[in-house]
């Protein structure tokens, strides 16, 4: 099992032993996700005030409303301009508030909302508890923000070569000297980079 598979992706292999997706599934994946984003944006561009934008952005990263920056923002009229949206985006994702996108959306895009009723092939997986369920989603959701805040492309949640760990989870992965609870950024050797899903 890879590092920072999504929850959906892990159990299912862990339970059905299936072969990992190839690149031909990535791209596959990345392609789609880029149309229909491409899509969405098309229809919306234009049909969208400043206001309408602020509210949109502060619901997703923050789960909450717009602060007082992007009121100044929707006030000059500035959020139909490409590179000051992306500066409001990269602040606002730098807030501690930003949380909410990454417990939230990316929760139910890579299962993670799944997780807790998810079972395991004992048999194949006899380590496996609630322990390793929760270590799964923590190290998921660190990688995930991480990613964000790093602002790395779409094809790196597959192929970075690192994850964040804590002992039990090190363990599980077969990666030695990592001791403790607390969860620390641990870069695999090259002979490791398997992550999937």
């Amino acid at each position: 099992m890879g590092a920072s598979c999504s929850a959906a992706t892990r159990s299912h292999y862990a339970s059905n032993g299936g072969p990992r997706p190839n690149s031909q599934a990535y791209e596959s994946t990345i392609s789609a996700s880029t149309s229909t984003l491409d899509r969405a944006a098309e229809m919306t561009k234009s049909q969208l005030s400043d206001m309408e934008v602020a509210a949109r952005l502060a619901k997703m990263i923050w789960d909450g409303e717009p602060d007082q920056s992007l009121y100044d923002a929707v006030a000059k009229g500035r959020l139909q301009d490409a590179h000051a949206l992306q500066a409001q985006i990269r602040r606002m994702l730098s807030d501690p508030q930003s949380t909410a996108l990454f417990n939230g959306f990316f929760d139910t895009w890579l299962s993670l909302d799944q997780l807790a009723t998810m079972k395991g092939d004992s048999k194949l997986f006899p380590e496996f508890d609630d322990e390793l369920r929760v270590a799964f989603r923590r190290e998921t959701e660190l990688f995930v923000e991480n990613q964000l805040r790093e602002d790395r492309s779409l094809p790196d949640l597959g192929t970075a070569d690192y994850t964040f760990l804590n002992e039990r989870l090190a363990r599980h992965y077969g990666i030695p000297n990592v001791s403790g609870s607390e969860y620390r950024r641990v870069t695999f050797p090259a002979r490791r980079i398997t992550r999937a899903g």
